[in-house]
């Protein structure tokens, strides 16, 4: 499992040309379309953060530390709603990497789910945790959805998720690099 450079995260966060199926669905579109494709999907990650906010078990999460989105078949960010904007840099990161290095092993199907909390694949930091997974269209990936929420505990030496006396990486708490914890839309028994 390579571990990103700065120079592969910075280069995962800036979006990608379009392709030639991207462009040949923008002239398709008429006059006002786009915006209104474009507020749809405002209304449905409002609602989306507003449902995820409510069901938080972290105070951070409640107060809005926290960012839901829908990102292109490429990974960069289509549109999002977020309490925190820095999320928004960090979520097209661990996406471009598992399409990246886990496209052929262990593969990417719809109703995958993906986790992720370590900086070093993107991440910010162990408190900022990660779930996305592709979205199918005629068994082709056409966008990812995510959300992303900074918690509160991650079982570090210190309370509280920030581990300032932390002697390396290991004693911050759990660490997980971008990793596949469910199938089928469903959670994996053997990842909980």
């Amino acid at each position: 499992m390579p571990i990103l450079s700065a120079e592969e995260k910075l280069s995962m966060m800036k979006t990608n040309t379009p392709t030639t199926y991207e462009l040949e669905c923008v002239q398709g579109l008429a006059v006002g379309e786009f915006e209104i494709g474009f507020q749809r999907t405002n209304d449905i990650l409002d609602e989306a953060m507003e449902v995820f906010q409510r069901t938080a078990r972290s105070a951070f999460g409640v107060a809005g530390d926290s960012m839901v989105a829908i990102f292109t078949a490429q990974g960069d960010l289509a549109n999002g709603a977020c309490g925190t904007y820095l999320h928004e840099v960090i979520q097209p990161v661990p996406i471009k990497y598992v399409m990246k290095y886990y496209s052929k092993n262990p593969g990417i199907k719809d109703g995958d789910i993906w986790y992720i909390n370590d900086a070093l694949y993107g991440g910010i930091h162990n408190p900022d945790v990660l779930v996305f997974m592709p979205v199918f269209y005629a068994e082709k990936i056409i966008a990812w959805a995510s959300a992303g929420v900074h918690t509160s505990e991650t079982g570090g030496v210190e309370p509280g998720g920030m581990e300032i006396n932390a002697p390396s990486r290991f004693y911050e708490g759990f660490n997980a690099p971008p990793i596949k914890v469910g199938e089928n839309f469903e959670l994996r028994a053997d990842f909980l």
